[in-house]
């Protein structure tokens, strides 16, 4: 048989195995996938862990030419005729039917009707599939514990100033359950925990991830030159966590402004000179500072600022994350039941009046949600003194130098102040003297 016809035949051999173990498709954002019906597993096309997937079905090597040969006509077949279908993430919520599919992070998920019982299933059910991450520890809920989800923000040291601890819990609860209605979510709010050394700001971030996502979760640094693995980060992971965002990158604010409205980022591909190539985001992401640089106005209308205080003693991250690891089953139900409290009160809300602030989906997820507990008017107050949180983050420096002007005018010294008592007076005073809308950064706590 002639080389090329032989290639052909084993590229059609291939291609009638992947077939055989599932489906081929293709997103709307470009990504080419395979679904294997065996691990109800969803897999980028041509990336490492399906190669692998291919490898070991094909029974060929990488290094053989008709190997590459077969990965490419594949590739070119999925992206001419494979199916389009829709993915998600951590859950799928229906805006037709009113349906939720919560995602396991594995090959299972869990689906409920209005006014239902959750019910079991598999990744792929009903069309509705999920991609996960690879080092994802799935979980099943136990509906029967009587574990409270309020453990979990119990966990996080909220600093009393400048949003009272309640306010800062009843924010992250309202953002917390946002993520599980992606359809009523289509600009992102993004956490950004702040707070001095030791107030467990990494903690924090891992006690999240490890509830949502597995044992294996980890925070990641910040590299200025690194913009395109910031890209690939959001959009092949489920929840993606920077930690210690202290330094100036120049790209990072203009990256999380687009991030926060939905937009698909940009970029000329490798090695070519006009190829273009987009990617869209996917991922839940969160941000840890002790010194932001990430202040600009518009961004800072896109940031949840949650600020953190000092830990009083030493905090053992091993027992914190062994309690959650024995807690997680029960955490699960509370939060599916918490979940389907919120999808039947959806029904009953369909709608929000137009709120005054710049995230109008966080705004309008939380005056519904709260409208069920009688506090929507509750609710547009707390909106209000986010936004006054939002501008203290993004003007705090150029306020702390204006109040400190004014502190110093006509004195030879003051003091002595803690360093605490010194950002409360400056405070007053930025608010007395409306210097920029008495805006200034929460201060670090010294013990």
């Amino acid at each position: 048989m002639h080389g090329f016809a032989k290639k052909r035949v084993v590229a059609d051999l291939i291609r009638q195995n992947v077939l055989a173990h599932g489906a081929l498709y293709r997103a709307a954002d470009g990504r080419l996938l395979f679904f294997s019906e065996e691990e109800c597993r969803l897999y980028d096309l041509p990336e490492t862990p399906f190669m692998h997937w291919l490898i070991e079905a094909s029974g060929l090597s990488t290094t053989e030419t008709v190997f590459n040969f077969a990965v490419d006509t594949l590739t070119a077949h999925v992206a001419r005729h494979g199916t389009l279908v829709e993915v998600h993430t951590l859950s799928y919520y229906n805006e037709q039917s009113k349906v939720l599919t919560v995602s396991t992070g594995g090959c299972g998920v869990w689906r409920r009707e209005p006014h239902g019982q959750w019910h079991a299933g598999k990744n792929g059910d009903d069309g509705v599939f999920f991609v996960t991450d690879p080092d994802a520890t799935p979980w099943e809920p136990d509906f029967a514990s009587a574990e409270d989800l309020s453990w979990l923000w119990q966990q996080i040291n909220f600093s009393p100033t400048p949003l009272a601890v309640d306010e800062q819990r009843l924010f992250f609860i309202v953002w917390l359950l946002h993520q599980f209605f992606p359809a009523l979510r289509h600009t992102r709010l993004i956490p950004a925990w702040l707070g001095p050394q030791g107030a467990g700001k990494s903690t924090t971030c891992r006690l999240i991830g490890r509830f949502l996502i597995g044992n294996a979760f980890e925070v990641t640094g910040l590299r200025k030159d690194k913009e395109d693995a910031f890209v690939a980060a959001l959009t092949h992971r489920v929840l993606h966590a920077i930690d210690n965002a202290d330094t100036r990158v120049s790209w990072l604010e203009d990256a999380l402004a687009r991030y926060a409205t939905g937009e698909v980022f940009r970029f000329r591909q490798l090695y070519t000179t006009n190829a273009e190539v987009s990617y869209r985001p996917q991922a839940i992401l969160m941000l840890t500072s002790r010194d932001p640089h990430f202040q600009r106005a518009d961004v800072a209308q896109r940031l949840l600022p949650f600020y953190l205080q000092e830990h009083e003693g030493f905090q053992d991250e091993p027992d914190i994350f062994a309690e959650l690891g024995s807690r997680r089953p029960g955490l699960w139900g509370d939060l599916l039941k918490r979940l389907a409290f919120v999808q039947d009160g959806l029904l009953v809300a369909p709608s929000s009046p137009k709120l005054p602030f710049r995230m109008a989906d966080y705004a309008a997820f939380g005056w519904r949600f709260l409208q069920a507990h009688g506090q929507e008017q509750a609710w547009v107050m707390l909106l209000q003194q986010l936004e006054a949180a939002q501008r203290r983050f993004a003007e705090g420096g150029e306020a702390l130098v204006r109040a400190l002007g004014k502190l110093l005018e006509g004195q030879a010294y003051i003091g002595p102040y803690t360093v605490r008592e010194l950002y409360s007076q400056l405070g007053e005073i930025a608010d007395a003297h409306g210097l920029v809308q008495g805006v200034i950064n929460t201060p670090p706590v010294h013990k």
